[in-house]
């Protein structure tokens, strides 16, 4: 079998002080003398936008796919908790760009200075997922634009993801494909842990939302969770040590998370009902206070939604929530 490593964007992290490129790359697998486009599976591991990585070897079931005629590709992807940087024209290491998202659903960058750690999280880590879902894109603009190289057909892809990578497939099946008309053709999908509707923690209305049209706005919290696990489904898990250590971007807001576990996680959790949930823990996309940047001695500036139309448009997403 043909092994290759393929760096598709210029963004790395740092492991003791050294570049590594695995947040940008996918390993590609084909059987060994192909030189025509073969059907492809895409795979997109999962992790919860936090962790995970692409294979780095051929597994029994990789080699399998290649011994029937498949093109192989194994995706990596930036994490949300992971700081990464980039060079510029001039060889200077920048950090990475904050990707933004309009109302409409279009990424796009407001202000090239404005980095990754000037953005304070409302809530948690579903909103800095767009870089995710920007490098996926990356990656098929790199596949198609290559196709005959890496022997792939763009007209016959199938994803393999499991969890969060399921988000990041569907973003590239049912957007990345509109955006991109005639360029590629998902055929299948097989996608495992689905989360159909994200945040899974530091949970908001519309998930808590569903639970209230199968259960009804009475039912009990208390009856479906353990109280132990309140501060990570209902709050946020990332404020909470040993894992908020481990964070190299700002993924927690401390007040956010002490006041909702106050709320429903202390004494009153066995009084707590997915009714309160759904109308108390509201995402507010109208409001401009959301997204807050901090710029030096000036203090928080909090970027409004309605972002400046002559920033650059990258891309369009569906809505996190």
């Amino acid at each position: 079998m043909a092994v290759r490593e393929v760096i598709y964007g210029k963004y790395y992290s740092k492991v003791n002080g050294d570049c590594v490129n695995m947040g940008n790359s996918f390993m590609l697998v084909h059987a060994q003398g192909v030189s025509t486009r073969q059907p492809t599976v895409i795979e997109i591991h999962g992790g919860g936008f936090t962790g995970g990585r692409r294979a780095t070897a051929v597994t029994n079931t990789i080699a399998a796919y290649v011994n029937n005629g498949f093109t192989y590709t194994s995706l990596d992807y930036r994490l949300v908790a992971t700081k990464y940087y980039f060079r510029d024209c001039q060889g200077r290491e920048r950090e990475e760009e904050f990707i933004a998202v309009t109302q409409e659903g279009r990424l796009q960058i407001p202000d090239e200075r404005t980095v990754m750690s000037d953005y304070r999280v409302t809530v948690g880590r579903p909103e800095l997922v767009t870089k995710c879902m920007y490098d996926a894109s990356r990656a098929m603009d790199y596949i198609i634009e290559h196709s005959l190289e890496l022997n792939v057909d763009v007209n016959r892809i199938s994803f393999v993801a499991q969890s969060a990578g399921g988000g990041i497939a569907n973003y590239l099946i049912w957007t990345y494909s509109k955006l991109r008309p005639g360029l590629s053709t998902p055929i299948s999908a097989t996608l495992s842990d689905q989360q159909l509707d994200y945040p899974v923690q530091n949970a908001l209305d519309q998930v808590f939302s569903m639970f209230v049209g199968e259960l009804g706005e009475g039912a009990l919290l208390q009856d479906h969770l353990d109280q132990a696990d309140c501060y990570k489904i209902v709050g946020n898990p990332w404020c909470t040590e040993p894992i908020l250590s481990k964070a190299q971007t700002g993924i927690c807001n401390s007040s956010w998370h002490d006041e909702t576990i106050s709320m429903y996680c202390g004494a009153d959790f066995p009084r707590v009902t997915f009714g309160q949930l759904s109308n108390s823990q509201v995402w507010q996309p109208q409001n401009h206070q959301l997204g807050c940047f901090q710029k030096g001695a000036k203090g928080a500036r909090c970027w409004p939604l309605s972002f400046n139309q002559k920033a650059k448009p990258l891309l369009d997403v569906p809505r996190a929530w």
